[in-house]
C-alpha cells in the first residue's frame, strides 16, 4: 500500500483575493460553484459529499447552529457516505 500523500489535486482550484475580500477581512465561495468545478455530483450521486461541502461553508456562521452540531452533522453524512460504498470497494 502506498501512504504517499499528493496534494497536487488541489490546484484545480484557485480562488483570486479581491480588494473587496481584504477590505471584508473574509472571503465568500460558492458552494454551488465550488460543486461545479469539483464534479461533486458526479463523484457521488448519493449527495452526501454535496451535503458535507454545503455544512463546511456556513461553518460556524448559521444561526442556530453550534460548531458541534455541525460536527456530528458531517460525521454523521461521512458514517453515510461509508456506508453506501462499502459494497462498492
Amino acid at each position: 500500500m502506498n501512504n504517499t500523500v499528493n496534494t497536487k489535486h488541489y490546484d484545480d482550484f484557485e480562488y483570486k483575493i479581491t480588494k473587496e475580500d481584504i477590505e471584508r477581512g473574509s472571503i465568500r465561495l460558492d458552494p454551488y460553484q465550488v460543486s461545479l468545478l469539483w464534479n461533486v455530483g458526479l463523484k457521488d450521486s448519493s449527495g452526501c459529499l454535496w451535503h458535507i461541502l454545503k455544512t463546511i461553508s456556513r461553518f460556524g456562521v448559521k444561526e442556530g447552529n453550534s460548531i458541534d452540531r455541525e460536527i456530528s452533522s458531517m460525521k454523521s453524512t461521512l458514517n453515510r457516505l461509508d456506508e453506501l460504498n462499502r459494497g462498492r470497494r
